[in-house]
């Protein structure tokens, strides 16, 4: 392992690179290391390995190191990811799907690890829609939060990210029709009471019911409350108007 350390010491203080595959499947392995030094020299290595060391064989090696629980050695192969997919985009789907697919897991510092990891990838960027309808559909709200803020900062309308939540409401799964509820709640939408309203009239599971109810009582609510809002705006212009004229 020393002696590991002191080659990758030399080749990243010499700026030059490394090419064989094997050699990355070694420093890759270094990322599971219980010392966490080796974890960082390792993770400090990989972006010098040449395009051609990125390999299905080392991504396989990466998957596997990722099931570990230890939430530093997560976030070590995490970021390995991110070079393996933008040197070469035939391992998107593999990649987007392992992160997305671990979005789910219970750990919040996990989850944001991945999200840290999904922002940084070009495929994010270029396929931001896509991607994110998977986010958008997740069980946790920080996941969700994460996926309309990227969204929002795209310019994509309100609207369009309620469309995604409006067509899972016809989800044969309770767990995406119950979340996807809550979701255009939190999103405050108005064009989605119609929807809604449909919805509760047909929807079987209590619970969700419940939760539909209250949603929609939520928005109705709301909807009232910037109505009179800006009645009470538009009257005090007008009254504003009326003394200018009167003076």
């Amino acid at each position: 392992r020393r002696d590991a350390l002191e080659a990758i010491s030399y080749f990243i203080s010499a700026d030059r690179r490394l090419a064989a595959a094997e050699n990355l499947s070694l420093i890759l392995n270094m990322l599971k290391d219980p010392e966490g030094l080796v974890r960082v020299a390792a993770s400090v290595a990989i972006p010098y390995f040449n395009i051609d060391a990125f390999t299905e064989g080392n991504l396989s090696i990466v998957f596997e190191i990722y099931r570990y629980q230890d939430l530093l050695i997560r976030k070590s192969v995490s970021e390995a990811l991110v070079y393996f997919v933008n040197a070469d985009r035939r391992f998107v789907p593999k990649v987007v799907d392992l992160l997305i697919g671990d979005l789910q897991n219970e750990n919040f510092a996990v989850r944001a690890a991945i999200i840290e990891t999904l922002a940084e990838l070009d495929i994010f960027k270029e396929q931001l829609m896509p991607v994110c309808k998977k986010m958008l559909l997740n069980f946790y709200a920080d996941v969700r939060l994460f996926a309309i803020n990227a969204l929002k900062q795209k310019e994509v309308s309100k609207e369009e990210i309620a469309d995604v939540y409006i067509g899972a409401l016809c989800s044969p799964d309770v767990n995406i029709r119950h979340l996807s509820v809550l979701a255009l709640g939190e999103l405050k939408d108005f064009g989605a009471i119609g929807p809604l309203t449909l919805f509760f009239d047909r929807e079987e599971n209590d619970m969700v019911k419940r939760v539909a109810h209250s949603v929609l009582s939520a928005l109705f609510a709301e909807e009232m409350r910037q109505r009179e809002e800006a009645q009470r705006r538009a009257q005090e212009e007008a009254n504003r108007r009326a003394r200018e004229e009167e003076s």
